[in-house]
């Protein structure tokens, strides 16, 4: 048998085995995390506004934020909504402008990855 190796590292004895990894099965909750990812936004043209329809997102969530972009400006928050905000609908577009939208769920820990991006040419019915 091949002798292991051994570092001082600190006080600590560590024992490097060769060619096997030591792996430590998880014994503890990972705790509270970021909410998932909202799924499957959609975008409508209802008439006089855009609604916006998605799936709720999983784990913990405490709202959605929306984020919108016109035309070929850059995205800024538009909208914070709670937990049940689907649907939502945004009546301040102008005709002939092209908005895009994503959505992010947040909790007391931060904010999730964005949802898909959905935008549509608005024309008033």
């Amino acid at each position: 048998m091949l002798a292991q190796p051994k570092i001082e590292l600190r006080g600590w004895v560590l024992w490097w085995l060769r060619g096997r990894r030591r792996v430590r099965a998880a014994s503890h909750s990972t705790g509270p995390t970021v909410p998932g990812a909202p799924q499957s936004l959609m975008l409508t043209n209802i008439g006089a506004a855009l609604q916006l329809d998605w799936l709720q997102a999983s784990g913990t969530v405490i709202g959605y934020k929306i984020y919108r972009k016109v035309d070929a400006g850059g995205y800024s928050l538009f909208r914070t909504v709670g937990v049940n905000g689907s649907p939502q609908q945004d009546a301040t577009v102008v005709d002939s402008h092209t908005y895009y939208y994503y959505l992010t769920a947040y909790n007391g820990i931060g904010e999730s990855a964005p949802s898909n991006v959905v935008s549509m040419l608005f024309i008033a019915a």
